[in-house]
């Protein structure tokens, strides 16, 4: 049966709560379930640390983020137009939870969560705006 286990990131056989290795139940093929995500943000010069702020009550957290520059110009196929949206892009694990009733501390600013968009892979865009969300 060797190659029809999960497999940890670590390299080694993910086990059962009976102690048995565990198989893959969609394929029965081997799962190994690497995390390509958090060398990305650790190890990247362009992230940088954000405390995120949960709606009323809830206790901040400190994340990493790429962060979106607030202002960009682009000229595609010789038609310029601006955009003001900033965004910060963040580990899906960090952010699972984040609504819109959320706001960030990010380069000195406080932006509030307007939509998070998970694209799958482990990454999520937060798309920010200066002014508070209604």
């Amino acid at each position: 049966m060797s190659g029809n286990y999960i497999y940890t990131e670590d390299g080694g056989i993910m086990l059962g709560e009976d102690g048995a290795p565990m198989l893959s139940e969609v394929t029965g093929n081997a799962i190994v379930e690497l995390d390509f995500v958090t060398p990305f943000f650790t190890n990247n010069p362009f992230t940088t640390s954000a405390v995120l702020i949960p709606p009323a009550g809830g206790k901040a957290v400190e994340i990493l983020a790429i962060f979106d520059s607030p202002y960009s110009l682009s000229n595609p196929a010789g038609i310029g137009f601006e955009s003001a949206a900033p965004a910060c892009t963040c580990m899906s694990t960090d952010v699972e939870d984040v609504t819109d009733e959320y706001s960030i501390y990010i380069s000195g600013c406080e932006y509030f969560v307007k939509t998070p968009h998970p694209d799958g892979t482990g990454i999520t865009t937060l798309i920010l705006s200066k002014d508070p969300i209604q």
